[in-house]
């Protein structure tokens, strides 16, 4: 990540926002490095034809920014981004072949494409590039 993202050095020891698409996530097979992999239990499950949303449940902390008011439908479901947060419902949402859906309450191993993180600062909301 530091090779393709030089200018995250200068963010050690400060806190900042993650952004993982749900495209860039895959189960892991044996040959999937460690550090790209987690468990994390499944929140809920999205099924949309050929491929399914799965809700993951994950340690970090939500950022509910303004974009998050844009990228919603309306300003309750932004209100409920915000009010999870505070209740310490964190997730993420990543994208499986319908084939691969885990089932709600099932923990599973999970991995993500490290060539697709973005990394943004959380004063300005500007991405580190």
């Amino acid at each position: 990540v530091l090779a393709r993202q030089p200018d995250i050095v200068g963010y050690v020891g400060r806190d900042v926002a993650v952004g993982l698409r749900p495209d860039y996530f895959y189960r892991p097979d044996g040959s999937t490095p460690p550090e790209c992999c987690f468990d994390t239990e499944v929140l809920l499950t999205e099924v949309l034809g050929t491929e399914v949303l799965v809700h993951l449940q994950v340690g970090a902390q939500t950022v509910v920014s303004e974009d998050t008011h844009l990228a919603v439908d309306s300003e309750d479901g932004a209100d409920d981004a915000q009010r999870f947060a505070i209740q310490g419902w964190h997730s993420i949402v990543a994208k499986f072949p319908v084939k691969d859906a885990p089932r709600r309450g099932e923990t599973i191993r999970v991995a993500f494409e490290t060539t697709h993180m973005h990394f943004f600062d959380l004063e300005s909301a500007n991405a580190i590039s």
